[in-house]
């Protein structure tokens, strides 16, 4: 089963898909890598992926096995950005302005709200919540750079079962917590609440089996409880663990082992028991440096992204992103590590560059 939701074609269902989920069944059986020309077997319930595409700046879905450079009608599955003007979605030029390289992207049920919003933030400083899948603004908050930098970068979001919204905010090397579920001075747009320290947060993660807030950065893992109100929330630390190596960038959770999450430091991958509080490795094919998002289906496969600056010239055969931090490649690999296959994307004869590429399921 695919937990997605239905992308509607007429605004009539746009509004009734913005209010349920609805499972899709995924075929499956053999089928042709678009790119490796090799044959590739599709899992029963293997999930979609979102791409943090940073060339046109948008939030893209797509199905792991289709071409991702085919013009064909439905190969996009979903794509989004803040726009502006009478056939927008909501935002401002001011909001639009500051949506630029875009880093983090989840899909969540606001219960209170009564359907399905996104949440996303860009290396410009916008923090921002729409529903989904219109893509009509909810939320929006310019988090501004510190003295002498031009932009702020926040790295990472999560967006509550409440509605409030945390952050994982790098240059400020702290994780926020937005009362983005609370109207405040002209609306539902105010700053922050409360603030935990950790140098370096680059993503956080909520886990509703231990109702505990999972945040990373330079050299912890933290796991934060939420407490307070909706309006007036608070956040506690209930333990820290140090990273086995430095500079932590990517949380999420493993499908296939409710205890465990995956992360990725500048030189490996991990898997990080929430129990024991113990790092293990994960297989070698994917145990690699720089290692930009890491997530896995619940069948197993393993996706990723790796900057394409420091990968062998044979894991790149179409060439390397422009930007030091991008690929031109989402890598999927088996459950033991060993390669598959990539997708790439090419739009008028340029090759999209990618920042993040996850498995997209909107329970948490």
């Amino acid at each position: 089963m695919k937990y997605v939701f239905v992308l509607c074609m007429a605004m009539i269902l746009i509004s009734g898909c913005a209010k349920n989920e609805q499972i899709l069944n995924k075929e499956t059986g053999a089928a042709i890598s678009a790119q490796s020309g090799q044959p590739q077997l599709l899992a029963a319930g293997d999930d979609w992926l979102w791409v943090a595409n940073q060339t046109n700046n948008k939030i893209e879905i797509f199905a792991p096995d289709d071409n991702w450079s085919s013009t064909a009608t439905g190969i996009v599955k979903f794509s989004w950005k803040p726009t502006t003007g009478s056939g927008g979605n909501g935002y401002s030029q001011y909001a639009v302005d500051r949506w630029v390289r875009p880093n983090d992207f989840k899909v969540r049920n606001v219960a209170a709200w009564g359907g399905n919003y996104l949440c996303a933030v860009g290396g410009g400083g916008l923090l921002t919540i729409a529903a989904y899948p219109s893509g009509t603004k909810k939320w929006a908050y310019f988090l501004p750079a510190n003295a002498g930098e031009d932009l702020s970068n926040p790295h990472g979001c999560e967006l509550l079962p409440n509605g409030n919204l945390a952050v994982a905010a790098s240059e400020k090397d702290s994780v926020l917590l937005f009362a983005s579920s609370t109207p405040g001075t002209g609306g539902l747009d105010n700053t922050y609440r409360v603030s935990k320290y950790l140098a370096g947060a680059h993503a956080v993660l909520w886990d509703p089996g231990y109702n505990r807030l999972w945040a990373i950065g330079n050299d912890w893992i933290f796991e934060l409880e939420i407490g307070g109100t909706a309006a007036s929330p608070t956040l506690t630390e209930k333990s820290r663990t140090q990273l086995l190596t430095i500079y932590g960038h990517d949380l999420s959770a493993d499908l296939t082992n409710s205890n465990r999450l995956l992360c990725t430091t500048q030189t490996r991958t991990y898997y990080f028991n929430k129990n024991t509080k113990d790092f293990n490795a994960t297989p070698a094919g994917i145990d690699k440096s720089f290692v930009k998002s890491l997530s896995n289906q619940t069948s197993g496969t393993f996706v990723l992204t790796r900057k394409d600056s420091v990968k062998p010239a044979s894991s790149k055969p179409l060439g390397s992103a422009v930007l030091d931090w991008n690929t031109r490649y989402v890598d999927k690999h088996s459950t033991s590590g060993t390669w598959l296959a990539y997708n790439t994307r090419q739009v008028n004869n340029v090759y999209q560059e990618f920042y993040k590429a996850k498995v997209f399921r909107t329970p948490y």
